[in-house]
């Protein structure tokens, strides 16, 4: 069947992501249908600006140009703002193979970020994870660079948990752990200890971006109906699951963009095909539309509070304090 092209853009945008060699990375990201390049692959970045929309009328434009030609239809009026002032698209979701530790990071908020930088708070859905890996989630106390070491709080994790990491917090990422991460569109990191590695430590920044009283923090998903989940919510972004028994109506959203990725199975979304591992770009002005299949998926956004998380989720029961806990900003 021919299809008839609506203005703006109106058509789910399959993207191929670009992929940044680490030091610490592996080739787990090839068991999600990643064609990697040579090399340890730390991550896939699904919707960084230089990603790529596969098919369609717009195959073969990055997605950066689409938020300079199309910026209303793409992002709607809550994604413009969400990129304001520093322009691009505002979500950025990647995958992440830590073969090896992580460096112990902290990222600022937008107060404490570089001029012409946004600040970084992020969430972590744990996709796999070896026995007795592990995450840094905080520290005790105050800093002491000098025994930062014996501050660090490591947390075991599991996959199918999710983490919210809200900016200020001293993280990192363990070996072993596979995950998928949402989080501003921010590429701020100061490197506050290496496990000795010889590479550039941040310890001034680091120290002035920290927040010791900030924790990453595991969430409780709350079910907003059968078959989805509202896993992370906070000011910048949320995040849900989303289970597909056979077919599934997926609504407009005319006021954000969406980010769905396909963790397990594989979905027709108006005829766009995404098997385990792809990722799409809903752009604002995608009307209602049937997604077809049997997969999970998780689906990011820019939210209003109010309409999308705490109204839903007090009508399906939940309290005050679980909505609350589903992120720091709620």
């Amino acid at each position: 069947m021919t299809r008839t092209h609506r203005p703006g853009i109106s058509v789910p945008l399959r993207l191929t992501p670009s992929f940044d060699a680490k030091a610490w990375g592996g080739r787990r990201l090839e068991s999600f249908g990643k064609q990697l390049p040579a090399g340890k692959i730390g991550e896939s970045l699904e919707s960084r600006d230089d990603a790529v929309v596969d098919g369609g009328p717009f195959h073969g434009v990055t997605l950066g140009s689409l938020v300079s030609s199309h910026s209303e239809s793409l992002l709607g009026s809550r994604g413009e703002l969400a990129a304001k002032p520093f322009g691009g698209f505002p979500l950025l979701v990647k995958l992440i193979d830590a073969h090896d530790d992580l460096s112990v990071q902290v990222h600022p908020d937008d107060l404490g970020a570089p001029a012409g930088k946004r600040g970084k708070t992020e969430a972590w859905y744990i996709l796999a994870a070896e026995p007795g890996a592990r995450i840094i989630s905080g520290v005790h106390g105050p800093i002491s660079i000098d025994s930062v070491r014996d501050q660090l709080v490591e947390t075991e994790v599991m996959p199918g948990e999710v983490y919210f990491v809200p900016a200020g917090t001293v993280h990192a990422i363990g070996k072993g752990v596979l995950l998928y991460e949402i989080q501003q569109a921010s590429d701020v990191t100061w490197r506050l200890y290496d496990w000795g590695r010889p590479r550039e430590i941040h310890v001034d920044e680091a120290l002035i971006a920290a927040r010791p009283e900030h924790h990453a923090f595991r969430v409780a998903p709350c079910q907003v109906e059968e078959g989805r989940d509202i896993l992370v919510a906070c000011r910048h972004f949320a995040l849900e699951r989303w289970r597909i028994d056979g077919q599934r109506p997926l609504p407009a959203a005319p006021e954000t963009c969406r980010v769905l990725t396909v963790l397990d199975g594989e979905i027709n979304l108006d005829g766009v095909m995404l098997p385990r591992g792809a990722t799409a770009v809903l752009p604002a002005d995608l009307p209602d539309l049937t997604i077809q299949g049997d997969a999970v998926c998780l689906l990011g956004y820019v939210p209003e509070l109010d309409s999308d998380v705490r109204e839903p989720l007090r009508a399906a029961g939940y309290d005050a304090g679980s909505i609350r806990a589903l992120g720091a900003d709620l």
